[in-house]
């Protein structure tokens, strides 16, 4: 009993591939809703800072932060 022919098995194969090629060209940068910008991979990151289109880090928080009992 054949399960695929060998054509069918080769458009799978294919369609496979090319689905997991477009996944990684999607590659790139995130961005949050409060504008914090991520990159995917190391190289990403260090080209968006060389060229000078990198957003640094903004915390957001809607606590006050917490003091210790040795703090003033």
């Amino acid at each position: 009993m054949k399960l695929f022919t060998k054509r069918t098995l080769a458009t799978m194969i294919a369609t496979s591939g090319i689905a997991l090629f477009a996944n990684s060209a999607n590659a790139g940068m995130v961005t949050d809703h409060h504008g914090n910008v991520g990159y995917d991979t190391y190289d990403e990151c260090v080209a968006a800072v060389k060229d000078g289109s990198a957003k640094f880090y903004t915390p957001y928080t809607y606590q006050s932060p917490k003091r210790w009992n040795v703090e003033a």
